[in-house]
């Protein structure tokens, strides 16, 4: 949800809660070991503090998004629509 409202917070021109919202979903994302879901959210990171005017702490995420993706084996973006998921690894409780 965290990052959904950063999506929210950039459509309704609030880049500062943008970029504090999505920092909040990537570290959630992370969490639970999602790196996509990471990646895309570090990346409206970027996107948001690039519009607060941020270049510092838009390189520090764009750098962060970097290395998640690097992390990422190619197949993670390539999911056939319908694809089975069970195989991915579930967050411990």
């Amino acid at each position: 949800m965290a990052a959904a409202r950063g999506v929210f917070a950039e459509l309704d021109g609030d880049p500062a809660a943008a970029a504090a919202a999505y920092a909040e979903g990537a570290k959630r994302f992370e969490t639970l070991g999602v790196p996509l879901e990471q990646w895309l959210a570090l990346l409206g990171v970027e996107r948001s503090l690039t519009a607060t005017g941020d270049g510092s702490g838009a390189a520090q995420a764009s750098s962060a998004a970097r290395e998640v993706r690097a992390s990422m084996p190619s197949s993670e973006l390539l999911v056939a629509p319908g694809a089975e998921f069970s195989s991915r690894p579930q967050p411990s409780a």
